[in-house]
């Protein structure tokens, strides 16, 4: 049985990852930014008689104070984090970068960069003290360099992660402690849907390419949540969508394949 803490879990991939934790009987600790819906999220989970434990703590990952009560709470209420998920995140809507506002440029690098940086911080200063531990990364588009109008942000702050994965898995190679990375491909969150918000181009396009290439949540978490679980190895990337698939699934529905309607702005 292993002890789980998912950052940014009351909903999306976060939340559908907890649920599968759960249902193989693991421990899982979800958190949000607030209180009320950390604690809602883990009522959920509870009530719908899955195996594990849910335990809510509420965590915005830009402070430090509380990332590290985050984990002080987990340790304390489940003994150990064997596994820590930097899930959360914040996205934008597809526009120039000198037309998205500033305070998007300060929440999204702030979230899915400088958040997770201090959270790697945390979680590792406290898997060495307990002397096992792996962590995972939520990786997202940009992470291989790819670019995109009006992603420039978003692409930005995913490179970043892929960097600090690598090297830190690298400085960690001696200590028992893994650092990873997974890319759930692209899922049909609220994230998402704010990026359906566009002005570089046609929204139709958009929303073609999104029900061509997206899944749901709970599609991904059961991908994901097993290969972490049987993961022995530091510093890999869990991709369940690598090029080839986005290739494949973009020439099948070209060629007048079976429509899919996942994505709905």
């Amino acid at each position: 049985m292993k002890n789980v803490v998912i950052t940014g879990s009351t909903r999306g991939i976060g939340f559908a990852l907890a649920r599968d934790f759960l249902r193989l009987g693991h421990n899982v600790v979800v958190s949000g930014r607030s209180a009320s819906a950390s604690s809602k999220a883990s009522d959920e989970l509870n009530r719908s008689g899955i195996e594990g434990r849910a335990i809510g703590i509420a965590c915005d990952v830009q402070e430090l104070v509380q990332l590290q009560a985050l984990w002080d709470g987990a340790a304390t209420q489940l003994g150990s984090v064997d596994i820590w998920i930097n899930n959360a995140g914040q996205a934008h809507g597809t526009h120039r970068f000198w037309e998205q506002p500033t305070d998007r440029i300060e929440g999204v690098i702030g979230t899915n960069l400088i958040g997770l940086m201090l959270a790697c911080h945390v979680a590792i200063n406290g898997m060495l003290k307990q002397k096992h531990g792996a962590i995972y990364n939520l990786s997202g588009f940009g992470r291989n360099g790819m670019q995109r109008a009006g992603m420039s942000i978003y692409g930005t702050s995913k490179r970043g992660v892929d960097y600090l994965t690598k090297s830190v898995a690298k400085e960690l190679s001696d200590t028992g402690i893994l650092m990873c990375e997974m890319n759930p491909g692209m899922i049909v969150t609220d994230m998402l849907r704010e990026g359906y918000e566009t002005s570089v181009q046609d929204p139709e396009l958009v929303r073609r390419t999104y029900n061509m290439l997206s899944d749901m949540p709970e599609d991904a978490a059961d991908f994901l949540v097993k290969r972490i679980l049987a993961n022995t190895k530091n510093g890999i990337l869990i991709n369940r969508q690598p090029r080839y698939r986005v290739v494949l699934r973009l020439l099948k529905g070209l060629m007048g394949g079976r429509s899919r309607e996942v994505f709905k702005p």
